[in-house]
């Protein structure tokens, strides 16, 4: 789930084959903007997701 919601969030990347790597590799080594937005999509995800192992701990009954 967390997988789906970051590729959503273009904090992530699906690849599948060597080309698509080196397309996108290429693309984040001369698009500093693109790389920018990337990472900073990334970070917001995780930032905005913390602390949710314990929300969900919390609501399991020992």
């Amino acid at each position: 789930m967390e997988a789906v919601q970051l590729l959503e969030a273009k904090g992530a990347f699906s690849i599948t084959t060597y080309e698509e790597l080196e397309t996108l590799l290429d693309k984040m080594l001369s698009d500093e903007v693109f790389l920018r937005e990337s990472g900073t999509n990334a970070g917001y995800y995780v930032t905005s997701n913390a602390g949710a192992t314990d929300k969900i701990m919390s609501m399991i009954k020992f």
